[in-house]
C-alpha cells in the first residue's frame, strides 16, 4: 500500500510511524508476560471435569446395524462387495441356511 499511492494517506501515515515506532522484541516481552499472566489465573481456577454419564449395559445399547450410514457419495472407499456378502449373510442367518 505504501509503494501504490493507494488508499488514505492520513491512516497510511499514522501506520508508518506505529511501525517505526514499535519494537518487535519489547512486543514480544509484553506478549509473554500477559501468557504467563494468563496461565497463573488459569492454575488457581478451580476448575473441575464434568462427571461422566453411567455407561449403560450391553443389552441397552445400540448396535451398528442400528446406525444410518451416510450416502454413498460420501463414502467414496467403500467396498459394495461387501456389503452384498454382508446381506447375503443376514438372509442367510434369518432363513437358516446353511
Amino acid at each position: 500500500l505504501l509503494e501504490s499511492d493507494k488508499g488514505d494517506r492520513v491512516k497510511l501515515d499514522l501506520l508508518r510511524r506505529l511501525r517505526d515506532k514499535l519494537d518487535p522484541f519489547e512486543l514480544s516481552a509484553t506478549v509473554d508476560r500477559k501468557l504467563a499472566r494468563i496461565w497463573k489465573l488459569a492454575a488457581k481456577a478451580n476448575l473441575q471435569l464434568a462427571a461422566k454419564p453411567p455407561r449403560k449395559p450391553y443389552w441397552q445399547r445400540r448396535s451398528p446395524e442400528d446406525y444410518e450410514l451416510p450416502s454413498p457419495l460420501f463414502l467414496p472407499m467403500r467396498n459394495i462387495t461387501i456389503d452384498r456378502m454382508r446381506k447375503e449373510w443376514e438372509l442367510e442367518r434369518r432363513l437358516n441356511i446353511n
